[in-house]
């Protein structure tokens, strides 16, 4: 297959697809392993105006040498020139869903997983959409298969022509789609190609993301204690992130309990509980009053820069060495418990995951904001790639530490903070952990 950009250059397509979704497939370029392709099925109205906005903007993914956001290089046209897809650059890489399934997510990096490794990729999810905000745009469709992970932990975001953005000429671009178990409760069961995604939504997916990683559970996962209760709704996530129902934070919902796979939140610093807590701890009645109180992506970069900063002192089980897990917030292997619950389960035991009764989240020590200086934007150094402690034999960089400077070209839709709407991070902190 031959398509040709807007200036008639024509790059031949590979018959082999590289991927494929529900709207698109993605193709390798002959003769130019950095570019692929993607090609829609059927292109939808006002997608090619929205690709022009995007390549006009000719907006840098690659932050600190690692490109983070495979950023739209140019419009492609068949023969005929009907607008088909556009060219992006080429990431190698397995979707974030490899990471969270314990049976494949050893195939996704240079060595055996650990629990580092979900802190890295983390901590990477958060870059980019502290990156993605600061340049003016939304994500819109957090979708764990559009982010990529390659062997070294470095994460790109490839689905960018869902972003949402308003451009130079004050047309709003809308994402139009999503995931419904990353869609904040606000959207949930609306036309998503009439309504807005925002920083807050963005903000609700991410931590979702981390949740994940962090525990190997949705937040919004329950399981059912259905003995002598008919047909309860609380199995369907979807359901239970419409209405606030998560068993970690509703203890007054009877009929539901934490997954027995799950890591218990008295695992994670104090500071992390919190700001889930922030994000997830809602109900029907107080959706629209903890939209405000979401943690937002640069927060939880920071936290999770300073969990992983923090890895050299991460306890290596001695019985299962593949279980790493921060020594003094629990007392023994919080893996071996999960193992020793799931065993239970298959033997047919009831078992009880500690919630919010047992692992309350604890109000921080007094300095509820770290030191200044840990949180300067100066610190550490632009293109400071992290290299792992011992005992990590791969490295698991973290490629961008520091915000991405200003971008004067950035559009001023409703995804840009400016002027005295932006606030520091110390002052984010302050405001976050105050309430705790």
């Amino acid at each position: 297959m031959k398509v040709y950009t807007e200036e008639r250059k024509a790059y031949e397509l590979c018959a082999d697809t590289l991927g494929e979704g529900g709207e698109s497939k993605i193709y390798h370029v002959q003769g130019d392993p950095s570019v692929c392709a993607k090609i829609y099925k059927t292109v939808k109205p006002e997608q090619e105006a929205k690709l022009r906005a995007m390549v006009n903007e000719r907006f840098n993914g690659v932050v600190d040498g690692h490109l983070l956001i495979a950023w739209p290089q140019h419009l492609l046209y068949d023969g005929n020139g009907n607008f088909v897809g556009y060219l992006m650059p080429f990431q190698k890489g397995s979707p974030l869903f490899m990471v969270n399934r314990p049976e494949e997510r050893d195939s996704v990096f240079r060595t055996p997983y650990d629990w580092g490794y979900a802190v890295a990729v983390a901590y990477n999810i958060a870059s980019i959409v502290a990156h993605t905000h600061e340049m003016g745009y939304v994500v819109g469709d957090m979708n764990n298969a559009n982010f990529l992970v390659d062997d070294n932990g470095i994460v790109t975001i490839i689905d960018v022509d869902s972003f949402e953005f308003t451009d130079k000429t004050g047309h709003h671009f809308r994402t139009g789609v999503g995931l419904p178990e990353y869609v904040a409760p606000e959207l949930q069961g609306r036309n998503l190609s009439k309504n807005n995604f925002t920083i807050a939504t963005d903000n609700f997916a991410l931590a979702v993301h981390i949740f994940i990683l962090l525990t190997g559970a949705h937040p919004f996962a329950a399981a059912l204690q259905t003995e002598g209760k008919p047909s309860l709704p609380f199995g369907d996530q979807i359901f239970n992130v419409t209405y606030g129902i998560s068993p970690w934070y509703r203890d007054d919902v009877e009929g539901i309990s934490i997954p027995p796979y799950a890591l218990e939140l008295g695992a994670l610093p104090a500071k992390v509980r919190t700001a889930f807590r922030q994000t997830f701890s809602y109900n029907e009645k107080t959706i629209r009053e903890n939209v405000s109180q979401r943690v937002d992506a640069s927060i939880w970069k920071q936290l999770l820069y300073d969990l992983y900063q923090r890895r050299s002192t991460f306890e290596h089980c001695r019985i299962n060495p593949a279980h790493v897990y921060l020594p003094r917030h629990t007392v023994g292997c919080p893996f071996c418990r999960i193992d020793q619950r799931m065993q239970a389960i298959l033997s047919g035991k009831q078992v009880v995951v500690p919630g919010p009764s047992m692992h309350s989240t604890p109000k921080p020590a007094v300095h509820t904001a770290p030191k200044p200086a840990a949180y300067t934007v100066s610190q550490p150094a632009a293109h400071t790639v992290l290299q792992p402690a011992a005992p990590y034999a791969a490295s698991v960089p973290m490629p961008h530490i520091t915000p991405a400077a200003p971008v004067q070209a950035a559009p001023a839709g409703p995804a840009a903070k400016t002027g005295t709407q932006k606030k520091s991070l110390k002052e984010k902190l302050l405001g976050i952990f105050k309430k705790s």
